[in-house]
């Protein structure tokens, strides 16, 4: 089997993250992919169907619903408990300025959008000569975490090792940016793939690039990362999954809202064509048959004079249901859009209840945005462990991220309404910090404003970050991969 094999369940689900991700993105991305998402018409030719693209309309709801669902995740922090002296870890997890709180928005946001991706906790290369602790600080010789979305994760398989039930391999894509020695303006960008895998010696790091036959090979030697100078008896990568199987991806909690936004992209494709041909009133003469080279001008300046006097001029103009029918279609739809949205945060009561009764219900429900926050919370507590660990320190460790959405004072029914609106561009995002206010959703004392400029303050993470394997050089700045893979960049797929 090659290094680049893919597992069975990425090629299965490929297409789906795609779609979630291009639909999440918005209009550009899904016009981009032109048929896949609107299959031209009967006997369009190419610039028919481009016109007809042109003027559909994409209603961008799944993408403001991740927004919002991934804002109320977050309305209040993660609750982190780690022993003081790996309290740095938390405020940069990644070595590169990502925080707890970023980092897990991320892992929430990909949970929502495709339901798959990792972590790996990893160390910089370390120095053969014992150095200092304020050394160590200064060089980030400590243990980071990098997270993987779905498309990195090539190939995995489990086993029972020592009786347990665990990861034995792991196969991660990652595509390593560095300088052009031939012009310093630009970059090359290599692809390859880093396998961990558990031996009869302990957790093992390998790298394979192509040769230059094009065939990948082992780019460096075997790497036997130790803790304390003992190897590790784990692969210290975390799969994020809301799967009951532990070793895959499953259906993404988006993907029936992204089905039905598609839908609703055909219905206003067909409603644009169908007002483009009809809307406007046609002139329509019989009785008279115009000579050629001739015309007849419609305004105030002229008049239609005609030798037959029984001759006719009138508007044709269109008076059939069907715009109107297509037209309830989808409204429909932006309702079934708001509904999907809404139950993805709590679901519907199935009837009439006491605020009391509602209360223990919402408490009891198991919604999705609950499973996907305690996964995640999960995940992370594992992940920092290790890390803590990896410095040799002993103490309690745990991120519980937030799963209190809705106060019991909050209307579903109003919660939906303000999903809508938010769906439709009816209401702005400062109108949806000030309804979430009141609803004690979020912090009364920040303003919209503000809550943006801590977003872009924390900046947006990679989706891979490229880790350098134990025992090989460190790559330099240049040589060190930086892309930004944020699934909500407009303009970056990989979120």
């Amino acid at each position: 089997m090659a290094v680049n094999e893919i597992h069975p369940a990425v090629i299965n689900w490929a297409g789906e993250w795609k779609k979630c991700r291009d639909v999440v993105r918005g209009q550009q991305a899904v016009k981009q992919s032109g048929e896949s998402y609107l299959p031209k018409l009967s006997g369009q030719d190419e610039n028919q169907y481009k016109a007809y693209k042109e003027r559909a309309t994409f209603y961008n709801a799944t993408g403001r619903t991740v927004d919002g669902l991934s804002g109320m995740a977050f309305r209040k922090d993660p609750v982190v408990k780690v022993p003081t002296v790996a309290e740095p870890i938390t405020k940069d997890l990644d070595l590169a300025g990502v925080g707890i709180v970023r980092f897990a928005d991320l892992c929430v946001e990909e949970l929502i959008m495709v339901g798959f991706g990792g972590v790996l906790v990893d160390h910089p290369v370390a120095p053969e000569t014992p150095v200092s602790q304020a050394d160590v600080q200064r060089a980030g010789l400590r243990p980071y975490l990098a997270f993987y979305c779905a498309e990195t994760i090539y190939n995995w398989q489990f086993g029972r090792v020592n009786n347990l039930f665990q990861l034995t391999r792991v196969v991660l894509r990652e595509d390593v940016a560095s300088a052009d020695p031939a012009d310093e303006f630009k970059t090359i960008t290599t692809e390859q793939y880093r396998v961990l895998d558990l031996t009869d010696t302990g957790y093992r790091q390998r790298i394979f690039r192509k040769d230059g036959a094009g065939v990948f090979v082992q780019f460096g030697p075997d790497v036997f990362p130790k803790i304390n100078g003992k190897p590790i008896s784990r692969i210290p990568f975390y799969i994020l999954n809301l799967s009951e199987a532990a070793d895959g991806p499953s259906k993404p909690p988006i993907m029936d809202l992204v089905d039905v936004n598609l839908a609703h992209y055909r219905n206003t494709a067909d409603l644009e064509h169908g007002v483009h041909y009809v809307g406007l009133p046609t002139p329509v003469v019989t009785g008279h048959r115009l000579e050629e080279g001739t015309s007849l001008a419609i305004g105030a300046g002229g008049a239609w004079v005609f030798p037959n006097e029984n001759a006719k001029a009138f508007f044709l103009e269109f008076q059939g249901a069907g715009l109107t029918q297509l037209r309830d279609v989808i409204k429909d739809k932006q309702e079934q859009m708001a509904a999907l949205g809404a139950r993805m945060l709590s679901p519907e009561k199935k009837a009439a209840e006491t605020a009391e009764t509602a209360s223990i219900h919402r408490s009891g429900e198991s919604a999705v945005l609950t499973s996907i926050c305690d996964r995640v919370s999960e995940v992370l507590t594992s992940a920092i462990a290790f890390s803590v660990e990896w410095l040799g320190v002993t103490g309690e460790t745990s991120i519980t991220l937030n799963t209190d959405f809705m106060p019991a004072a909050v209307d579903p029914a109003l919660l939906r309404e303000v999903f809508a609106m938010l769906q439709a561009g009816r209401i702005s995002y400062e109108s949806f910090w000030a309804i979430l206010q009141r609803g004690e959703l979020v912090d009364g004392q920040k303003t919209a404003e503000e809550e943006k400029s801590d977003i872009e303050n924390d900046g947006p993470p990679p989706f891979v970050e490229s880790s350098p394997a134990v025992g090989t050089e460190a790559p330099s700045d240049a040589e060190t991969d930086t892309g930004d893979d944020n699934p909500d960049d407009e303009d970056n797929p990989a979120a």
